[in-house]
């Protein structure tokens, strides 16, 4: 009976930290499909100014949320500089990743 309840223990344990282990897993790869995106659309924006970045994209079944924004950006004598921030949420509204870049 002690042994049953040993091994039970065991199994708890040993199932919570698969839990853990696979939602990391998930975690990681919406981060790494976050980062994806970003740097895509930001290289996108570089390149055309004219783009517009989309509200959504959709990677692999999974939805992700792009909220840009744009602010003036001064630097010495140079004209029209732009500073863009990316922000990226996975579906549950959980934010994964900002990032910025300068632009002219």
């Amino acid at each position: 009976m002690v042994a049953l309840v040993v091994a039970a223990i065991a199994l708890v344990g040993l199932i919570q930290g698969l839990s853990q282990y696979a939602n990391s897993i998930i975690y990681l790869r919406d981060k790494l499909n976050a980062q994806t995106i970003a740097v895509g659309e930001l290289t996108h924006k570089a390149l055309d100014s004219d783009y517009i970045i989309p509200e959504f994209v959709e990677i692999g079944g999974d939805k992700f949320e792009l909220i840009i924004n744009e602010e003036d950006y001064f630097f010495k004598d140079i004209d029209d500089i732009k500073k863009l921030t990316l922000t990226v949420f996975d579906e549950d509204e959980r934010q994964l990743l900002i990032v910025s870049t300068i632009v002219k």
